[in-house]
């Protein structure tokens, strides 16, 4: 099964919190192949949560990342990481399209 379709699975099931047997029918697949995807790329998520997770330390930190925020504009950034997550989806799989709809950027040397 090819990595895009793995990450709309996962991605599907993450955003409409619906049961695995709602999943396999919409996309046509056994059950426990849901499960399967579901858990193995809940697992590369939990592995790489340090490289795309930054928790600001100071109140400086959620200043600058306040005014980034406020200067986007939303369909924008929307289009932006549509196209970027389409990419890593095409290029490198389950792992760099996870990196980029979680950081936006898929840049995993962010500090």
């Amino acid at each position: 099964m090819g990595a895009a379709i793995e990450t709309l699975v996962f991605l599907f099931w993450l955003a409409s919190g619906t049961s695995y047997r709602v999943v396999c029918r919409v996309f046509g697949m056994p059950r426990s192949t849901v499960h399967r995807i579901v858990h193995r790329v809940t697992e590369e998520m939990v592995a790489i949560r340090h490289q795309v997770i930054y928790l600001l330390k100071t109140p400086e930190d959620m200043k600058a990342v306040s005014r980034e925020f406020a200067g986007l504009d939303a369909t924008e950034l929307f289009l932006k990481l549509l196209v970027q997550l389409t990419a890593a989806i095409s290029a490198s799989g389950v792992q760099a399209a996870l990196m980029v709809s979680a950081t936006g950027t898929g840049n995993s040397s962010l500090p």
